[in-house]
């Protein structure tokens, strides 16, 4: 009977240590970028459990025409970024511009977490001449403006490192490169009314 009790006891104290551990440890969003290809991940304790879109499982043989569809569909970001263009074409502005639409409806259910930018890095496409690159490099620094003004209206940002932002022109046709890096932290409490809307927008895109 003692035992029992000490059993049930210790069964309660482990279920209340992991309720303290649960209001005390944040979670965390992780959105990353590459060229135009987004990735979404959440994580408890510093463990994903959720990945938006799902990693593809490796294919044995050759694939198919609608597996190739669909890699092709990747590739361009269509997962989070529906209207999103390959990034070394005209459209690198709209793909930004999407990259900062997708923040401010992520931002309205999380507003007020920590923002940590770790990295928001852009090689603009390559152009014919050097006046279209100094015009190509300010309209899209002035898009990734757009997208660090949402952090910090919506946000408590804080960029990690002095070189975390980089948008460089580019005047020697460098291929086009586009980082981004981002994590959103918050009280675990707040699960349920983030993780609900959350789903809620992967939905509809």
């Amino acid at each position: 009977m003692v035992t029992a009790l000490l059993v049930i006891g210790l069964i309660l104290l482990f279920i209340l240590c992991l309720f303290i551990a649960l209001l005390c440890v944040p979670m965390r969003l992780r959105l990353t970028v590459r060229k135009a290809t987004p990735v979404l991940r959440v994580y408890l304790f510093g463990i994903p459990f959720f990945r938006y879109p799902k990693a593809k499982k490796p294919s044995l043989g050759k694939p198919s025409a609608q597996q190739k569809k669909k890699q092709q569909d990747a590739s361009v970001g269509k997962h989070l970024l529906p209207n999103a263009k390959i990034l070394d074409t005209k459209d690198a502005k709209q793909t930004i511009e999407q990259i900062a639409a997708f923040l401010k409806e992520l931002t309205a259910f999380t507003r007020q977490s920590k923002a940590t930018l770790h990295s928001l890095q852009l090689t603009p496409p390559p152009t014919e001449d050097a006046a279209d690159a100094a015009l190509l490099y300010t309209a899209l620094s002035g898009a990734c403006a757009g997208v660090l003004e949402i952090l910090d209206q919506n946000t408590r940002l804080l960029i990690k490192r002095a070189d975390s932002v980089r948008i460089e022109p580019n005047y020697t046709n460098k291929e086009a490169d586009l980082r981004l890096d981002l994590s959103l932290s918050f009280p675990p409490y707040r699960a349920v009314t983030v993780l609900a809307p959350l789903t809620e927008l992967l939905q509809k895109i």
